[in-house]
C-alpha cells in the first residue's frame, strides 16, 4: 500500500512536476478525506482502488474485514475532495467466483466510476494471498459462463478494458494464450516505470521476469 510510505505526497509531488500522468494503485484502507485532499495537492492524476466483488468475497480475498468498506469509502472521498483525480476500480477476475466481478461492476456504475477488469495471473503483489494463483485450478472454469460474462462486461460502457483484452479472457483460462506482458521486444517500458510500495523502480511488472530495479528511496 503506497500510502504506508513515509513522504508519499512529496514522491507524488516530485513525480508530478515531471511526468504528464501520475497513477497510483490503492486498497483504500488509509484513504479519507484528508488523505484525498493531499494527493489532490500533490498533482496525482489517478487512483485505482482495489474492490473484487461484493462484501463478503472481497473481505476474505483480502483477509480483512474492513477492506470492503475501506474500498468504497475511499472513492466517495476522492469524488468529494479530490474532484479532479480520476478513479478507477480494479477487480480480479477469479475463474471460480465469475459472477464477484459483474457485483463489483454493478456497484461502479452506481458510484460512476471506471472499472478495470483483470484475470487473476502471477503478479508478485499476489503471492501472499489466501487464494494463491497457483492454487488456482483454471480448467474448474465453466467455459460457456466465462464467454458469457466477458460478452456482458464487454458491453458495459464504463468498463474500460480494450475488448481484445476482455474478449482474450477465455482462452487465457483455457491454457491457449500466455500472458501478453512475457512476449519479448515489449515496448511498455518506453512509456511507463512502476514504482513499488518499497521504493524500488521498474520499467514494467516485476512478474514480467525483469530482474532489474532502481532503488529512489
Amino acid at each position: 500500500e503506497p500510502l504506508m510510505v513515509d513522504r508519499w505526497a512529496d514522491m507524488i509531488a516530485l513525480a508530478a512536476r515531471r511526468i504528464p500522468y501520475v497513477h497510483m494503485v490503492s486498497n483504500g484502507l488509509l484513504l479519507d478525506d484528508a488523505v484525498a485532499g493531499e494527493l489532490a495537492r500533490a498533482g496525482l492524476s489517478e487512483v485505482s482502488i482495489s474492490l473484487d466483488g461484493d462484501r463478503e468475497w472481497h473481505n476474505w480475498v483480502r483477509n480483512s474485514d474492513k477492506s470492503f468498506d475501506a474500498a468504497v469509502n475511499a472513492i466517495e472521498a476522492l469524488k468529494r475532495r479530490a474532484p479532479g483525480v480520476h478513479i478507477v476500480v480494479n477487480s480480479v477476475l477469479f475463474p471460480e467466483a465469475l459472477h464477484q466481478v459483474e457485483r463489483a461492476v454493478a456497484l461502479t456504475r452506481r458510484l460512476g466510476v471506471k472499472h478495470k477488469i483483470q484475470p487473476v495471473n502471477t503478479h508478485f503483489q499476489f503471492a501472499r494471498m489466501k487464494n494463491r494463483p497457483a492454487d488456482i485450478k483454471f480448467e474448474a472454469a465453466d467455459r460457456r459462463e466465462v464467454r458469457k460474462v466477458v460478452h456482458r462486461l464487454d458491453r458495459e460502457p464504463h468498463v474500460i478494458n480494450s475488448p481484445l483484452f476482455l474478449r482474450s479472457i477465455p482462452d487465457y483460462f483455457d491454457g491457449r494464450l500466455r500472458c501478453p506482458m512475457t512476449r519479448p521486444r515489449c515496448l511498455l517500458p518506453h512509456f511507463f516505470v512502476e514504482v513499488s510500495a518499497y521504493g524500488k523502480l521498474s520499467p514494467c511488472m516485476i512478474a514480467t521476469g525483469w530482474q532489474g530495479t532502481l532503488d529512489i528511496t
